[in-house]
Formats: C-alpha cells, sequence, structure tokens
C-alpha cells in the first residue's frame, strides 16, 4: 500500500576503502485470498555478558504462543563464541519436543533450516531456545578471551538470536487488501524477550 513503511537492518565492517550499498530487497504480493498469515519471530538475550575465559556460558529465553500456529523454520544467530543452539518447544500438556539442535554452530556458515513438515503449536505453547558460548582461550576463532563480552552487532560482541518463523491458521481464507497494518505497527516482530521494549 503506497506510504507504508519497510525497516530491514544491515550489518557493515569497515576495511579501510569506500564501498557501495548494493542491496536490494524485493516484493511479491499475494493477488488471491490466501489461508495463513506468515509471522517472524526471535527469542534473544540482549542483555548478555560473558565472563572472560568462560568456557561453555549459558543464555536462554522463551516466546509464548498466543493463538494456535505452526513453526515453518528457525535460524539460530550467534557470532565467534557461539557454539551451539537448541529450539525446543514445551506444549500447554507438558510434552516437550525439540525442533532443532545445532551442536557445532560456525558464524560463517549461518543457515536456515526450513521444516519439512511444520510443526503445529497450540496457543499456550512456548518456544524455549539455549544457547552455550566458549569465551575461553581454547576457541579458535575467539577475538579476545580476556574481555567480559556483551550485547552488539559487531562481529568481536555477542548475540543470541533464535529467529524463527511461523504461520496463523486463519478461520476464513482472507484477502491480502485486508491484512494491511497500520503506521507503526510490527505485529511479525515481538521485541525479544527481556529486552526495554518488551
Amino acid at each position: 500500500k503506497a506510504g507504508s513503511t519497510i525497516v530491514f537492518g544491515m550489518h557493515y565492517h569497515p576495511y579501510g576503502k569506500v564501498e557501495k550499498d548494493r542491496s536490494k530487497i524485493g516484493l511479491w504480493f499475494a493477488r488471491d485470498a490466501f489461508e495463513y498469515r506468515m509471522h517472524s519471530s526471535v527469542v534473544a538475550d540482549p542483555k548478555l555478558r560473558i565472563p572472560p575465559g568462560q568456557r561453555a556460558y549459558l543464555s536462554a529465553g522463551e516466546y509464548t504462543f498466543d493463538e494456535d500456529s505452526e513453526i515453518t523454520a528457525m535460524k539460530p544467530h550467534m557470532h565467534y563464541r557461539g557454539n551451539d543452539m537448541e529450539y525446543k518447544v514445551v506444549f500447554p500438556d507438558g510434552r516437550e519436543q525439540i525442533l532443532l539442535y545445532v551442536p557445532e554452530y560456525d558464524f560463517n556458515w549461518q543457515t536456515n533450516y526450513e521444516l519439512k513438515n511444520p510443526v503445529f503449536v497450540p496457543a499456550g505453547s512456548k518456544m524455549i531456545v539455549t544457547a552455550h558460548f566458549d569465551n575461553s582461550p581454547t576457541n579458535p576463532w575467539n577475538p579476545d578471551p580476556e574481555v567480559e563480552v556483551r550485547w552488539g552487532s559487531d562481529s568481536r560482541d555477542e548475540m543470541m538470536e533464535g529467529w524463527f518463523d511461523f504461520r496463523r491458521v486463519l478461520k476464513e481464507k482472507v484477502d491480502p487488501k485486508d491484512l494491511v497494518l497500520k503506521p507503526g505497527e510490527f505485529d511479525h516482530i515481538k521485541p525479544p524477550v527481556g529486552s526495554d521494549e518488551e
């Protein structure tokens, strides 16, 4: 819709040479009514503080689904000290299901893991993401094991972000023009758990 705002962020690192930004974004517009509304969210730890020399620092967070949904994909994101990440769903009846475990995370091979079959999660289910970080001298990728590491966009800083995509089953097919968000309304991304925006 004319006047809509699209927000996306890019990470850049200077290396002594002027470059041009050649980022592009492509949009595909639905022509027909559809049955699902896609969402992306993230479980994150923006208050992350990894002590110097810590070999297996644990960080965790959770997201509660407020409507029946189907999880379709997951994308772990950490930096050079990221060691492993696990996505687990806890259902309202107490059952647990591990959806993804990345035992040897590699910052250079960030992957979006798309599920062959979406996983149905009823309202009230929780997505729990846990990650471990290695800030010790034994980590060959560690920029500096002698410093406390905090959340930051620079690769020498750290992030614990468990991104995931899910779709909500609509009660009836919806015309795309009826799903336009109001200015400032960004319901597709909820603030990270523990953030000041929460």
